[in-house]
């Protein structure tokens, strides 16, 4: 896996990362908590096999948002630490939670992040933003409090946000440097030209500010199989026994990386080993050709046209 520069921090990410949800034997998009903070047995097998993968896949960067998914990787990652570059945040108790935004808040939410990932600090403190945009500037500058306090402490390195409102954070990364990295939502009908997408990622990588990217696949709406589509590609190196959904996975990160090379890493949810094996095959197959690049183009704009409710965020980023 090749390794990118995350803006001015120093770091060298994988252009693809391990995003901190993946998909319960239910159906649930993530686990949020588990009971008595008890991790199941089938949870820590299931991410020891999943970090296995990634360390043999050359992924390096782990992304963390719930509490349930701190506990899981804290059992799995003691021999192998080191060898992540790992971002956390509970969103529960971070800034999206206008009771939180507090230096002291802010400060014990990271610490419980620490505890639960049984480690000493955090490679990102990937602050997570109000969705609709609505932390104010004295909400920052308690972000901005609690970060120095813990840097001081040796509890984080570097600084980071994710929002998923595209204005909030285009005026965020522009009035506060002190943010080294900006985690934004991104999907192939982002990359289309004179999108808001296109604008904040000039924003950010004109400050310097790292740039990752969430929602490769629209939280799975990607995915999606509705009637009337187009058959896909017969493109050289597809391989007959692959799955749809593998296949369209494989395609959308291609596309992401070659449509907009001022993203560092896209943190993609990964659920199973095989999952792992498609993402970091990317980087080994030859550009998409016009063919594949028209085909994800057309399926993403039938799949993400109408959105569920609690994506409808996501149209500001079209």
């Amino acid at each position: 896996m090749r390794l990118r520069s995350l803006g001015k921090t120093g770091l060298r990410v994988s252009a693809v990362g391990l995003g901190g949800h993946w998909r319960t034997p239910d159906g649930r998009r993530y686990y949020d908590r588990f009971d008595g903070d008890k991790v199941p047995a089938d949870v820590v097998r299931n991410r020891a096999d999943v970090v296995a993968a990634c360390l043999d896949a050359g992924i390096n960067v782990i992304d963390i948002t719930t509490a349930a998914e701190a506990l899981a990787y804290g059992r799995v990652l003691a021999a192998c630490r080191d060898r992540f570059i790992i971002g956390a945040d509970d969103y529960q108790w971070s800034a999206r939670n206008r009771e939180c935004c507090n230096a002291q808040a802010l400060i014990a939410n990271v610490e419980r992040c620490l505890a639960r990932l049984r480690t000493d600090y955090l490679d990102i403190w990937r602050v997570t933003a109000e969705v609709h945009g609505r932390n104010t500037p004295a909400d920052v500058e308690a972000i901005l409090e609690a970060a120095d306090r813990l840097r001081s402490a040796g509890k984080i390195r570097f600084l980071g946000v994710s929002s998923h409102h595209p204005g909030w954070i285009r005026q965020t990364i522009e009035r506060y440097p002190a943010f080294q990295i900006a985690l934004v939502p991104f999907t192939p009908l982002s990359g289309r030209p004179s999108t808001v997408s296109s604008d904040v990622v000039q924003t950010i990588a004109a400050s310097g500010t790292g740039l990752m990217t969430i929602k490769p696949f629209a939280g799975g709406m990607l995915f999606r199989n509705p009637a009337g589509e187009p058959a896909p590609p017969r493109s050289a190196d597809r391989r007959e026994s692959e799955r749809p959904t593998q296949e369209l996975a494989r395609l959308a990160l291609r596309y992401i990386l070659e449509c907009c090379p001022q993203i560092a890493c896209v943190l993609a949810g990964m659920t199973t080993v095989e999952e792992v094996a498609t993402a970091a095959g990317i980087l080994s197959a030859p550009p998409l050709d016009e063919e594949e690049r028209s085909y994800i183009e057309r399926i993403a704009r039938h799949r993400l046209s109408t959105l569920p409710p609690e994506y409808a965020w996501l149209e500001q980023w079209h």
